[in-house]
């Protein structure tokens, strides 16, 4: 099945792994910080809501969802909402990284929703899925978990970007892994590498607020504290979508070689473009 994502760049000499990361970090930051940060944490804003509380408010809040039946069920509704926005963005971030990266354009936000819900519904399942074996072969094994990580670790990568539905992005997470098992541990390990540093640092900004306060933190705070957790959140989607694309590229460049010209293999289906248009500025 033929990718959506054009691979415009060279097919050279790979380039270093953590060059790729930095692609996706620049382009969240620097480049498209509208598409790519603003406005999936104004999707993420429920969810930062629904966690400032549940943070917050823990205890009392447990004690009155047992009291009070149609707050349970309103608060039930609200996390369903808050997924759904927090998926949306999650989505949203892959795709526009994507279009970044390998054709330096972006969409009209209206054009792209719309390859965006195209995607949706199978995006959803796979993320479900791959989070489901994921958490239950760690808890349970810790091994199983992590040759989940290693093989589905891109499905919702792929779901966002290929066509073919579920199974479909299974595969391609497999494929883009296969054979190149050194680049995903650099990528894999950089990428956690960042996160774990960028937790240490939180938690220890965290005790700190949490000592002016003398313990008794507002409740404005933790919605504050909750949004830095969404924008990393965001930021490692866009990073992690530029591994995905570094790797993807080197697994076409591979298949080219060992198919050269007049060998009687077939050559591998070019991808196929985005379909995308210049756009004026957000």
């Amino acid at each position: 099945m033929a990718s959506e994502v054009a691979m415009t760049q060279p097919t050279g000499p790979a380039r270093p792994v953590h060059h790729a990361l930095g692609d996706g970090l620049r382009a969240a930051l620097i480049e498209d910080p509208v598409g790519l940060v603003i406005l999936p944490l104004v999707l993420h804003f429920p969810n930062m809501v629904l966690e400032a509380l549940q943070a917050r408010f823990a205890g009392d809040l447990e004690g009155e969802i047992l009291r009070n039946a149609p707050l349970g069920l309103a608060l039930s509704v609200g996390w369903g909402f808050a997924l759904a926005g927090r998926l949306l963005g999650q989505a949203l971030v892959i795709r526009r990284t994507a279009a970044r990266l390998t054709r330096g354009e972006s969409r009209l936000l209206e054009e792209e929703f719309e390859g965006v819900f195209s995607h949706f519904p199978a995006f959803v399942v796979v993320f479900l899925l791959f989070w489901a074996a994921f958490l239950f072969g760690f808890l349970a094994f810790v091994l199983p978990g992590l040759v989940a990580f290693y093989l589905w670790g891109f499905a919702a990568q792929a779901a966002a970007l290929e066509p073919g539905g579920i199974g479909t992005a299974f595969r391609k997470s497999r494929a883009v892994v296969r054979g190149r098992r050194r680049r995903w541990l650099v990528g894999a390990g950089l990428s956690v590498a960042g996160l774990a540093a960028v937790a240490v640092g939180a938690s220890v900004v965290w005790a700190g607020v949490d000592e002016a306060f003398r313990g008794s933190v507002p409740f404005s705070v933790y919605i504050a504290a909750f949004g830095a957790v969404e924008l990393v959140t965001v930021v490692f989607t866009a990073v992690w979508t530029a591994l995905y694309l570094d790797l993807d590229r080197a697994r076409l460049a591979a298949a080219a070689a060992a198919a050269p010209p007049g060998s009687g293999a077939p050559a591998p289906e070019p991808p196929r473009p985005l379909g995308l248009t210049p756009a004026a500025p957000l």
